[in-house]
């Protein structure tokens, strides 16, 4: 004997969605590029920076003094120290951390542990100039956020300058903290934007053998890896909600709500990939 089953209504359609948009989410946080970095009509090459960088300050206060380290790396996740206990250190997936610790006769005490950017599987950094992008940008802007504390959303703001003079190992310097927001200023070479993709070398002439286009060959694949995954999620969500509406309503009721699904759906999607959800800067 067959019993039909009531519907469940917006439920279960909005936990297929919720589960599609994630896999969208970080599918996009993986896509980041760290050496194919593009502002207007220049790109920019970041990789020799992917490594930890480490901003620390003192402050006696006699008898005790305190530490504030800020761990840094502008192309990935930090290294998850597993050595300390997790209330002691940032969450996984930040790429900035600031780490506040008070020392009294050399015993430590942790005060003060945030997450100034990342914390998520899908964070990546939003780049902007303020110069002209038809020109080639001296500074640009990386940005990011990061934890929310009492409502407070934290974030970092890193002022890249093109400095061929200086080294990649140099750190960058704190502009501003106030308020759980982060500016710094971080003169390398690797922040000089080049036509063709490539971080120019001070040291090294350049090849006029070279083929341009396989310098872009990097940007064309991870384009088509990304819209190549919002299709399959696509199609997972559409026939994953078919099946259960037929199950649930025998096909009548889905089939009737199907266009208004399909278009709050597409317009979910549509502000999520168009970036108008997310926070930070976006080109200009």
């Amino acid at each position: 004997m067959y019993i039909p089953l009531k519907p469940k209504g917006a439920s279960t359609i909005l936990l297929v969605a919720i589960v599609g948009i994630s896999l969208i989410s970080n599918a996009a946080g993986a896509d980041f590029d760290c050496k194919n970095i593009k502002i207007g009509n220049f790109n920019f090459n970041l990789s020799p920076l992917n490594k930890e960088y480490r901003l620390s300050s003192k402050v006696y206060t006699p008898p005790t003094y305190t530490n504030t380290d800020i761990l840094i790396n502008p192309c990935g996740p930090l290294k998850v120290d597993t050595s300390l206990p997790a209330i002691d250190r940032c969450e996984d997936n930040t790429w900035i951390c600031r780490k506040v610790t008070n020392y009294k006769q050399d015993r430590p005490l942790v005060i003060e542990v945030g997450t100034m950017a990342g914390g998520q599987k899908s964070s990546a950094p939003h780049f902007a100039t303020d110069q002209a992008t038809e020109q080639k940008p001296s500074e640009f802007h990386w940005k990011m956020d990061g934890t929310t504390v009492e409502g407070n959303q934290w974030s970092t703001d890193i002022l890249f300058k093109c400095d061929t003079n200086g080294k990649n190992d140099d750190n960058p310097s704190i502009r501003q903290y106030e308020n759980g927001h982060l500016k710094l200023e971080w003169s390398v070479p690797a922040a000089c934007a080049s036509e063709s993709g490539t971080t120019p070398d001070k040291d090294k002439k350049p090849d006029n053998d070279k083929k341009p286009d396989s310098d872009n060959s990097g940007s064309g694949d991870g384009f088509f890896s990304t819209l190549f995954t919002l299709i399959f999620v696509c199609l997972i969500i559409y026939f994953g909600v078919g099946m259960v509406y037929n199950y649930l309503s025998n096909g009548y009721q889905f089939w009737r709500e199907f266009p208004y699904l399909c278009v709050d759906f597409g317009r979910y999607v549509w502000d999520r990939v168009s970036g108008r959800n997310r926070g930070g800067y976006s080109v200009v």
